[in-house]
């Protein structure tokens, strides 16, 4: 990854909503000889403008599937280049690495799984890879996590806390700030007496996604879903998750849906 480049991905994270700047990198990818992760960034781009309910987007998506078998080890090469430059050799791994994979959305990497303590300890060297929107722990963090930019939208667990051990949310102070916490892989079910009053207070994200606690009663507005994870309760004190809705299936994949027998809120 040359200097050229790092200072496309520096301008899409001061930016990271503004395709424009999106458009120019896929410019300057074919200026460079890349023209397939080019014509990926546009399309990419055009797939995001469209919307979730688009009749391309299944032709799109596949599109951008073959285009990944195809081409994404070498765009990665220039991702573990730009690591190296950065001091952080090593560490890349699916399993057991800091950081453990990436993804792409709208022409660049947008979507990273990292080891919470490696986020704490190197997050700067992580975060560089791109206008991370969203931030897939692959661990429980145990300690507080790093400031986060203004681009991450998504913040999730992805690897289980242990059974035995109880939830400790105060790690997440910094998330404040993230529209969505998703917590729905994180191991045992949380209760709701303790997750409500931190996301009304301010102490989490405005919407946190939870495993649905059976025969315990939400305290407040919130809204019944079904998705690959089972059934789920997002906490929505505010009503914001009608808005995020979109945006979150856009950069995870994942439309959720109410629960047809629940009703949409309560």
């Amino acid at each position: 990854m040359t200097d050229d480049e790092h200072a496309f991905i520096r301008a899409a994270q001061a930016e990271p909503d503004e395709d424009t700047l999106r458009l120019a990198y896929a410019d300057w990818l074919d200026e460079q000889g890349e023209g397939a992760h080019a014509a990926f960034a546009r399309l990419q781009v055009c797939r995001s403008r469209a919307g979730m309910f688009d009749p391309g987007r299944s032709r799109w998506l596949g599109q951008e599937r073959a285009a990944l078998q195809k081409h994404q080890r070498r765009w990665n090469g220039r991702a573990h280049r730009l690591l190296c430059r950065l001091g952080f050799t090593g560490t890349v791994g699916t399993r057991r690495g800091g950081l453990r994979g990436w993804d792409y959305h709208r022409g660049m990497i947008a979507a990273l799984t990292v080891e919470a303590g490696a986020l704490a300890a190197d997050g700067a060297a992580v975060l560089a890879l791109g206008p991370v929107a969203h931030l897939r722990l692959a661990t429980w963090p145990t300690h507080q996590l790093p400031p986060l930019p203004v681009g991450v939208k998504v913040v999730s667990v992805a690897g289980s806390v242990a059974r035995d051990r109880s939830f400790d949310l105060r790690p997440f102070a910094p998330v404040a700030g993230v529209p969505v916490l998703d917590l729905r892989r994180a191991g045992p079910r949380l209760r709701p007496d303790v997750v409500f009053p931190l996301v009304r207070a301010g102490a989490l994200s405005p919407v946190v996604l939870c495993r649905a606690t059976r025969g315990q009663p939400w305290p407040g507005p919130g809204h019944d879903v079904v998705g690959p994870c089972g059934d789920a309760h997002i906490v929505d004190p505010d009503g914001k998750w009608g808005a995020l809705r979109l945006p979150f299936a856009d950069l995870t994949g994942e439309l959720l849906t109410p629960l047809p027998y629940q009703g949409a809120s309560r």
